[in-house]
């Protein structure tokens, strides 16, 4: 720094940057590194860590004591950062194999209500539901073709109805 006291700050900057990668022990490193930098170059060569010459040797406790108080709040922050990171994975991890498991459950009830329309088997009932979510929409979905086909029956029904009428008008007017 060349005795420049302020540019003491760039620790601090550092500090906060490093703080970036989440790990605690960067931090630890890196606070190691400058406190042996200016505990050397405090005893050895002062006025190359403080632009004093006459500064105490031992002025470079107090610098260290600043970058503690950093470390202090940043080991902390970097640890609980950690923590969020892990259960922000664990959680798209869960939304990953849930929407996994829907897609799987809907493509299953796809494929049956596909049967259904090409063979008219209105008797047929779906079952694939693997996830409790779907297992309502699944009843719905069966409710649904069993009043279609009660609809059906009926109107099948009626039609033989409208034709045996027919057919008694048309031999009874011959």
């Amino acid at each position: 720094t060349g005795g420049h006291v302020e540019s003491h700050f760039h620790v601090f900057v550092s500090l906060g940057i490093l703080a970036a990668y989440r790990d605690w022990k960067v931090i630890v490193i890196a606070t190691a590194i400058v406190a042996v930098d200016h505990a050397a170059r405090g005893m050895l060569w002062p006025a190359s860590l403080l632009g004093d010459a006459s500064a105490s040797m031992f002025r470079w406790i107090e610098h260290a004591a600043y970058v503690v108080a950093m470390d202090a709040v940043l080991i902390p922050l970097c640890i609980r950062m950690q923590r969020e990171m892990r259960r922000n994975f664990d959680s798209e991890a869960e939304v990953r194999k849930l929407s996994e498991s829907l897609t799987g459950t809907v493509s299953t009830i796809n494929a049956e209500l596909e049967v259904v329309r090409e063979s008219g088997d209105m008797t047929r009932r779906l079952s694939g539901a693997q996830h409790p979510a779907l297992h309502g929409l699944e009843h719905s979905i069966n409710e649904l073709i069993e009043t279609l086909g009660g609809v059906i029956y009926e109107a099948s029904v009626m039609g033989e109805a409208v034709a045996s009428a027919s057919m008694q008008i048309a031999s009874s007017s011959e």
